[in-house]
């Protein structure tokens, strides 16, 4: 399965956060360890066929003065082949994590039907 965005140690970037995109793999390769160095945080995708693409800064979702993040893989199939997932990370004063699995997101919300994409673009509100 080909991703459209983001591959095994790419960086996303957007005006608030460089995410490191760290596939699921029992041991992190050269790639992975090359993005940790120019990345703010680093995620790990629930499976390897999930393509996350997408990383947008949503301000302070829950009002503690941290800044959020809203992860997209667009091809989880959890509610169905090529559903989408989007992952709520929120702030906490130690810092977003490296290394973490998405599937350690304080909150998610699937794609309703299969093919629907959700988490393809990810953009604040307001």
């Amino acid at each position: 399965m080909k991703c459209r965005r983001g591959r095994r140690g790419s960086l996303l970037t957007n005006a608030d956060v460089r995410l490191g995109v760290v596939w699921s793999r029992p041991e992190p390769g050269p790639a992975q360890a090359d993005v940790a160095l120019h990345a703010d945080a680093s995620y790990s995708a629930e499976q390897p066929e999930d393509c996350v693409s997408a990383v947008g800064g949503l301000g302070d979702v829950d009002g503690d003065g941290l800044a959020d993040l809203l992860i997209g893989a667009y091809k989880n199939g959890e509610a169905g082949q090529g559903a989408g997932q989007a992952y709520l990370i929120l702030g906490k004063p130690s810092g977003w994590g490296y290394g973490v699995s998405l599937d350690q997101a304080d909150a998610s919300f699937l794609g309703e039907a299969p093919d629907d994409g959700a988490g393809f673009r990810i953009d604040g509100a307001g």
